[in-house]
């Protein structure tokens, strides 16, 4: 197995525990999350990752997006797990409302 193919399966198992992880801590910070998950080719590079936090209200996201600690947690977390620092800043989405 080449050192980049050791590399990928390492991030791979990080993610994995970060997608269980993640929901933990964003509830730890009293959000009621319903899910996370995460998207990107980190296998390409570490940068290339997000993880999405699921809620059911704009008003639940928007609370959590206005709490600087939880994603701070976060990130803490997933240095814990493993996963190299990517990135200095993190941005957030605010998606348009489906909901009439």
């Amino acid at each position: 197995m080449t050192d980049k193919n050791k590399q990928a399966a390492q991030l791979k198992s990080v993610v994995k525990k970060a997608d269980k992880e993640l929901l933990g801590v964003v509830r730890e910070h009293e959000h009621p999350a319903t899910s996370v998950f995460h998207v990107g080719a980190f296998d390409i590079s570490p940068r290339h990752l997000a993880f999405w936090v699921v809620f059911e209200t704009d008003a639940e996201r928007d609370r959590f997006l206005a709490d600087k600690a939880a994603p701070d947690a976060m990130r803490s977390t997933l240095a814990e797990l493993g996963y190299p620092k990517a990135m200095s800043g993190t941005r957030s989405s605010r998606p348009s409302s489906t909901k009439p």
